[in-house]
């Protein structure tokens, strides 16, 4: 379910975590600790819910301020990459021990799973660790060193 309030994200500890500031896109709620993407416009976009298919967008990071953006909007949002814990989605969705290392996919602002809900959503980031706090998810932005490109020890 989509955030409608302020989350309390926890962060995993990681070699690399970056502040970001970016100009935000206009009418749009945003919450602290939901996942936030850059969308077609270079603007930071909610990740509110995923839409199934909507591959222009492509996650950042974690929200690190509560913002509403008007119709014509000349606001910044502030958004954080590195390791956040999400909750994972249920049932084909479950994300567990098994799948560290693998690309996770958003359900919605605070939930990512396998494949997303129709095996059609955008890349929310690595899986780094699944604990008793939920998914860590390692969401480096640009996403291209993460996701986007192969590296050594890519499957």
């Amino acid at each position: 379910m989509a955030l409608a309030a302020d989350r309390d994200t926890k962060e995993r500890a990681v070699p690399v975590a970056t502040r970001h500031e970016r100009l935000a896109a206009s009418s749009k709620e945003f919450y602290v600790g939901q996942l936030v993407a850059i969308d077609t416009n270079a603007t930071g976009s909610p990740v509110t819910p995923a839409v199934p298919g909507d591959l222009n967008l492509q996650v950042c990071g974690r929200c690190e301020q509560r913002l509403t953006t008007g119709a014509n909007n000349t606001k910044t949002v502030k958004f954080k990459s590195g390791c956040f814990y999400y909750a994972s989605g249920t049932t084909f969705e479950e994300i567990d021990s098994a799948d560290i290392g693998a690309q996770c996919f958003v359900i919605d602002d605070q939930t990512v799973g396998l494949s997303g809900a129709t095996g059609a959503n955008i890349k929310a980031g690595r899986v780094y660790d699944v604990d008793s706090y939920g998914v860590a998810v390692y969401i480096e932005w640009p996403q291209a060193a993460v996701i986007g490109a192969t590296t050594a020890g890519d499957a």
